[in-house]
């Protein structure tokens, strides 16, 4: 016998199955590898590992290499490439982004966002502005960028809208206050600046107002927080108006009213007598008067006495003005005139011409008698004249005589408005209360020659007390008649 050592020695690697190994793509990761395969020459169970982690998101060729072991100390590799491309760009998540719109600027607070297969969420970016605040229209572009070369644009239009609404404010209340006396008459007011706020001017202030009044004496003195000045008694409109950058105005008007301390009250009284009237003044609290007295006449004396040249209602008015220059006006009595006391009249009277002043016996005319500015009324009284009988004449009266005859044809006659009465020696004559004043009145007398008669004289005597005077003067004998 002789031993023989049989040796077992594998000293053969295991043989890839496939020469080449195919590569892996994905465009964001590899998560797992199927694993290739090798054979043995001795057949035994082929080991398979690979040096690669899980997963592979690195874009580009990653090398994996693979190794085969036989388990008897034999082993062979093989690579692979892991190839990770992205090739998809970003979609965005708006298909239309909203138009960006605002009064006074317009600032870009959302940022846009798009979905990419690998990147998951992406912010767009830009290098256009965030905050517009000149008006205009603009346009936002805004890129979608997933970092691996692929990206996507999406724009987004802007608009800044012009500022059309004026600054805010509070108007100031109206302002009552009283005046300091005569000769200042006013009183100084504080008037407190409001406080100012605009939509889109943010720099507004106090400053920025403009006040003014409607009286060009008022001089406002600006303090800084308030405006101060002397306003003069009665209402003076003040007008506050503040104005933004983008020229837009808000305006408010108040009223400040200055009382005076006592001011004037306007009365009075009054007496009637005849067309004379007393008035009293009662007014308070004035220094001048005005008086109209509705007839066309004024006076400013305190308590006048006035004269009414016709009978009616008047409107009497006072206007009292105080020492600071207020005015109180009452209008309110009306003054009755019932009879008016008149001047003294020219009563002169005269005769319109006879036929002839000759007569024959028997024979009678007219002759007529002008009495000039009778005024015979209540207030005058009726006017009397007296007409003496002449010798050898019979005279008559017919009050209900109309015309008269006269050396210039017939002519009107007065006799309705008198009346007479014989007193023995000659007629009294003596007018009614409703002939008109300031009228010349014709009376038709009529005298008849007796077959006795002789020359003489018409001689007129006009009574005391017509149209309210004693008469001394007004006596007329004009008129001689005599024998044919």
């Amino acid at each position: 016998t002789q031993p023989q050592n049989v040796v077992i020695n594998d000293m053969t690697a295991p043989d890839p199955d496939v020469a080449t190994l195919p590569d892996v793509t994905a465009e964001c990761e590899v998560t797992s590898l199927t694993a290739p395969t090798a054979t043995d020459n001795c057949g035994g169970t082929v080991t398979v590992t690979n040096d690669a982690t899980l997963p592979i998101t690195t874009q580009g060729t990653t090398v994996v290499t693979w190794t085969y072991e036989d388990g008897n100390g034999n082993t062979s590799t093989q690579t692979q490439n892991a190839v990770i491309n992205d090739v998809t760009a970003p979609v965005p998540d708006v298909v239309t982004l909203p138009l960006l719109s605002g009064t006074c600027s317009v600032d870009v607070v959302t940022i846009p966002t798009a979905t990419d297969i690998c990147q998951g969420t992406i912010s767009g970016t830009t290098v256009d502005p965030l905050t517009y605040s000149t008006p205009g229209n603009y346009t936002i572009n805004w890129t979608y960028n997933d970092g691996n070369g692929n990206t996507v644009s999406q724009t987004q239009d802007v608009e800044v809208l012009g500022d059309t609404e004026g600054p805010v404010f509070t108007c100031p209340a109206d302002i009552t206050a009283v005046a300091l006396g005569a000769p200042t008459c006013a009183q100084n007011v504080v008037i407190n600046k409001p406080t100012i706020t605009d939509n889109c001017d943010a720099g507004i202030n106090t400053g920025d107002y403009v006040i003014s009044t409607n009286d060009p004496e008022v001089v406002l003195n600006d303090g800084g927080g308030s405006w101060s000045a002397l306003f003069p008694i009665g209402e003076t409109v003040v007008t506050l108006t503040a104005m933004d950058v983008s020229g837009n105005v808000t305006t408010c008007m108040f009223t400040v009213t200055i009382e005076e301390n006592l001011s004037p009250m306007a009365d009075f009284t009054y007496v009637v007598s005849q067309g004379d009237v007393t008035f009293t003044n009662m007014s308070a609290n004035a220094v001048s008067y005005l008086w109209d007295f509705g007839d066309g006449n004024t006076s400013t004396v305190n308590n006048p006495i006035h004269t009414y040249a016709a009978i009616g209602t008047y409107t009497v008015c006072l206007i009292a003005t105080s020492a600071c220059g207020t005015v109180d006006e009452l209008c309110a009595v009306d003054v009755e005139i019932t009879e008016v006391a008149s001047g003294p009249a020219d009563l002169t009277p005269s005769f319109f011409f006879p036929i002839n002043t000759l007569f024959s016996s028997g024979q009678g005319q007219d002759v007529i008698l002008k009495i000039q500015e009778v005024a015979g009324n209540s207030s005058t009284g009726t006017i009397q004249f007296f007409v003496p009988f002449i010798s050898g004449f019979t005279m008559t009266f017919d009050n209900m005589q109309t015309t008269a005859n006269t050396l210039f044809g017939p002519q009107p006659v007065d006799n309705a408005n008198w009346s007479i009465t014989s007193l023995g020696t000659g007629l009294l004559f003596e007018s009614s209360q409703t002939i008109l004043a300031n009228q010349t009145s014709n009376i038709a007398i009529h005298l008849t020659a007796n077959t006795s008669f002789v020359n003489g004289l018409i001689k007129i005597t006009i009574g005391n007390g017509s149209g309210g005077e004693v008469i001394t003067t007004n006596n007329k004998t004009n008129l001689a008649i005599g024998s044919n």
